[in-house]
């Protein structure tokens, strides 16, 4: 039997990975726990159905996830972004339902604009991900499951607050629709709503852009850091031997754009607002000898940003522009089974991107527009031996790009701002479940990363495109092995993994003036370890660790960084939650820890380890549960800043506890959620 975790459109028509295995899997496991253990790749599974005030987003769910590290601009709402592996975050492929969500619009995707609302589960594919998911994963995959609607009617409400203005809401219903007297006749139907929101007004240590000189330090209260977004949700599905799915998940969000405190530039009137409409269609045929699929996609999204004042929230100065990119896709896929242990897998796709941004400030100018078209074939074989024991999957995708900048209202390209790039990714994966309770994986393969349209040909106003940018590849592979089984009242696992990665070609941003550029900088090198492990005790305890090592180098020869570590990439980090649970109360803690985190290429400068401490309490009656959570316990605020260079080595000063990006992060922070559901 032939099945996968990939879900979505994609994976209803005619699923990858076997889930036919002959170890006895724990009553008491998780569903999550079981589509990892099926699966032929290495994926973690998130259940999405458990959102909360404090865990509101896609970023917020996978934050304590081993290999992710996630990377905001602060406090609730705030632009974030997610590493997998030591990798960049325009590197990390993020999908709905397997439809791409558009790169045309910037390189990395804002996961503060992917609301937990309305999903069903996350699926964070570390390692070579199945072909069907795409060839550019230099970074990895985050695949996206909306929430589908069962055979029974579900319905569900939540209400939420805390520290900073939060506050939240959504409900959701779900179940079948029938519109004959035949079961072909049915329908099941899922709707989902939320709103989201929080003023942000956290205080932080402001050291007022003077790092040495402490006289003028004080606490601040982050200005323009509110938000407020909607996001909707609806599934149709149709299942049986001709399969239907309709999806249309729409969002919307304003916020303010704060500046960087910590550089004393704070920002009192910037702002952006951005909309999303994806709308996702598949029918298909199951039975007889060969399963056909044909999947169709349009996305839409558009954003406004207003700095009338030239406030200093970036490189540049006054503006007020608009940005819109479309992209559309279709999928023909087919499988073949061969015998009883093997499935051939053939696909093709087609993708056209357009994007046009509109300056305000300046609206006589005539901005040209980037398209690009995007083509690709793939082939995968899976094979099973020793009646599944042994799943050897295999795939090769050829990805070609053709990219160009028509001229206004006359739509003319021009020659030399056109560019085409062809790409061929194989890849292996391979499972083997060498006793009931262990499982090796391992996998190999060659990935991409196209550059998006706003890298290519900018936005008008604040990068200038480069249309010669080339792609970003990387060959990279794992091996890993899992133990999971259960003893009279108690079960749990353990899994270790190895990774590698070396890639070429990367893209960083070069400031320019009032501007920044994207170039093609060099090689990289990423070597590490994860452990993750469960233990669940009698239904009464819950511990789960998870461990990540990190070696990432800059490996350009010649370049004065060659052989530093990559900034913004931590070598150690800790995830630790335990849980407690007696009659209908349940009780939580969370322990976060990063070392020291180098700032730029030479590692001159460095942050400071960070360990920030949560605890939870839940109580649960019927439908109806309580829950309330406190982020960073100690209200961590203030760290010491070692000084880098040979003068003041060894010295440190007060600084602002921040993230990656060097905004701050807030300190103490209380929620509570009230939830009703079936």
């Amino acid at each position: 039997m032939l099945g996968c975790v990939l879900g979505g459109p994609a994976a209803s028509a005619a699923p990858i990975g076997t889930v036919l295995v002959e170890a006895q899997r724990p009553e008491a496991e998780s569903d999550a726990h079981a589509r990892e253990a099926e699966a032929v790749p290495l994926v973690t599974v998130i259940d999405a159905t458990h959102a909360s005030a404090a865990r509101s987003s896609v970023a917020e769910l996978i934050a304590s996830e081993v290999g992710v590290r996630i990377r905001s601009r602060g406090g609730l709402g705030a632009f974030t972004s997610v590493s997998l592996r030591g990798s960049e975050e325009s590197e990390v492929t993020v999908l709905l339902d397997g439809v791409p969500l558009s790169r045309a619009a910037s390189g990395a995707i804002d996961l503060s604009q992917l609301p937990a609302d309305g999903l069903e589960r996350i699926e964070i594919y570390r390692g070579a991900p199945p072909i069907q998911l795409g060839a550019e994963a230099v970074g990895g995959v985050i695949n996206l499951v909306s929430r589908r609607a069962g055979k029974k009617l579900d319905v569900g409400a939540e209400l939420g607050g805390g520290s900073f203005g939060a506050r939240s809401a959504s409900a959701h219903i779900g179940g079948p629709v029938r519109l004959g007297r035949r079961d072909a006749d049915t329908l099941s139907a899922q709707l989902s709503a939320s709103y989201r929101g929080a003023t942000g007004d956290f205080s932080y240590y402001d050291d007022a852009g003077t790092l040495v000189y402490t006289g003028d330090d004080r606490f601040a209260k982050r200005q323009n850091n509110d938000f407020d977004q909607g996001n909707l949700d609806l599934t149709l599905d149709r299942r049986g031997t001709r399969p239907l799915h309709l999806g249309v998940h729409g969002f919307m969000k304003s916020q303010g754009v704060p500046g960087i405190a910590t550089l004393g530039k704070e920002t009192e009137h910037a702002r952006l607002v951005t909309g999303r409409l994806l709308v996702t269609g598949q029918a298909g045929r199951r039975g007889g000898r060969v399963d056909a699929s044909f999947q169709a996609s349009v996305l839409f999204e558009r954003n406004h940003f207003e700095n009338p004042l030239g406030e200093s929230v970036g490189p540049f100065g006054p503006s007020v522009v608009d940005g819109e990119a479309v992209s559309a896709a279709v999928v023909p896929r087919v499988d073949v089974p061969i015998g009883k242990h093997n499935l051939l897998t053939a696909l093709a796709e087609l993708r056209l991107e357009h994007r046009r941004a509109y300056d305000l400030m300046r609206p006589t100018l005539d901005l040209p527009a980037a398209v690009r078209g995007l083509f690709a074939v793939a082939l995968a074989d899976e094979l099973s031996l020793r009646g599944d024991r042994v799943v050897l999957y295999g795939g090769v995708r050829l990805d070609a790009r053709a990219s160009s900048l028509l001229l206004g209202d006359k739509g003319a390209a021009l020659p030399d701002q056109s560019r085409f790039d062809w790409f061929l990714s194989p890849r292996i994966n391979l499972r083997f479940i060498a006793h009931r309770l262990v499982t090796l994986r391992a996998s190999v393969g060659r990935y991409v990363r196209f550059p998006s349209l706003l890298e290519q040909y900018g936005d008008g106003a604040f990068l200038l495109g480069r249309p010669t940018l080339r792609p970003e590849a990387s060959w990279g592979g794992d091996v890993a092995i899992s133990v999971r089984g259960r003893a009279r009242r108690a079960a749990g696992g353990l899994e270790v993994s190895m990774f590698g990665r070396r890639s070429s070609d990367l893209i960083a941003f070069v400031p320019g003036g009032t501007t920044v550029s994207p170039i093609n900088v060099g090689d990289a090198q990423v070597l590490g370890l994860e452990a993750r492990g469960d233990v669940h005790i009698a239904g009464h305890v819950d511990l789960a660790c998870g461990y990540t090592f990190l070696d990432a180098r800059d490996r350009t020869e010649g370049a004065p960084s060659e052989g530093k570590r990559l900034p913004g990439r931590a070598p150690h980090a800790l995830d630790v939650r335990v849980g407690v649970r007696g009659g209908p109360f349940r009780l939580g803690y969370e322990l976060d820890f990063l070392s020291s985190v180098p700032r730029d290429s030479l590692n001159l400068n460095e942050l400071p380890p960070r360990l920030l401490h949560g605890l939870s309490a839940a109580y649960q009656a019927g439908r109806f549960e309580l829950l309330f959570e406190v982020r960073n316990l100690a209200d961590t605020r203030v760290v010491q800043l070692p000084l880098g260079g040979t003068a003041r080595a060894g010295e440190s000063v007060p600084y602002a506890l921040v993230d990656f990006y060097n905004f701050p992060l807030p300190g103490r922070a209380f929620y509570a959620t009230a939830r009703i559901a079936n």
